[in-house]
């Protein structure tokens, strides 16, 4: 699966429980979730192995501290907390509750 792909996928996985679903083109983010007065940004990085925060999620979090809670990095592989950051693989996301 390419990246591409994987947007797509998550846009339709998300819909499903975020009508109002912000997809991100021109913004450094792939998508902002809004839940419950908060935001959500939720970034892919589709690589294999450990990864870091992106930078994109920390200069998203840095514009707006008092509107994210937490952050969703999606993943190939990679199963990760790391504070309010959260890696998650692609394949367990559908079945997640945020």
């Amino acid at each position: 699966m390419d990246r591409t792909t994987l947007l797509k996928f998550l846009e339709q996985e998300l819909k499903k429980e975020y009508p109002t679903l912000f997809f991100s083109i021109d913004l450094e983010i792939d998508f902002i979730l809004h839940c419950r007065g908060a935001m959500i940004p939720l970034e892919v990085k589709y690589r294999k192995g450990e990864q870091r925060i992106p930078l994109e999620i920390k200069n998203f979090t840095g514009r707006y501290p008092d509107k994210v809670n937490k952050t969703l990095i999606i993943t190939r592989n990679y199963l990760h907390q790391e504070g309010n950051h959260y890696f998650i693989p692609y394949l367990v996301f559908p079945f997640m509750q945020l």
